[in-house]
């Protein structure tokens, strides 16, 4: 089975609680729970990430080279999952635009207002105006373009 979102939770929170005790408790699962994911991790990686001692746990070097990335995707996908939540429940947040120039002076303003008026705790959108059409059309189909994007018909399909 391949590495999973919750084997690098339980991971990352054995090595800041430093014990697998205190580590199941953060995640909200059982010890043995959480040594099977932690186990599973190992059986993927083909080997060990972490040395379990008397004093506790330390890192093994294929430990401390995954750590960091771990780390990394652990905080991306806590920030998405908070993220969704948000919009999706209208409450904070901020909704960003891609659009081009004539769109963005022209199209854009009165319709800021009145998304502003619905949902008010959510900050204005703010535009994302690329130098032009191509870049905008290139951001959404690298998926690198912000919540959504407004402009004249692509003239390639993505």
């Amino acid at each position: 089975m391949p590495m999973n979102f919750r084997q690098l939770e339980c991971f990352v929170a054995i090595v800041d609680e430093g014990s697998f005790t205190r580590a199941a408790r953060r995640v909200g699962i059982t010890q043995p729970s959480l040594s099977q994911h932690i186990k599973a991790l190992e059986r993927e990686l083909d080997g060990a990430v972490l040395d379990r001692c008397r004093a506790g746990v330390s890192l093994t070097p294929a430990g401390r080279s995954l750590l960091p990335e771990a780390r990394t995707a652990v905080r991306a996908l806590e920030r998405g999952r908070q993220g969704a939540r948000s919009a999706l429940a209208l409450e904070l947040g901020e909704l960003e635009i891609a659009t081009v120039l004539s769109m963005a002076v022209g199209v854009l303003p009165r319709h800021i207002g009145i998304w502003h008026q619905r949902h008010p705790n959510v900050s204005d959108p703010a535009p994302r105006v690329p130098a032009n059409r191509t870049l905008l059309e290139d951001a959404g189909r690298a998926g690198t373009s912000p919540d959504f994007a407004i402009g004249p018909r692509p003239v390639r399909r993505w």
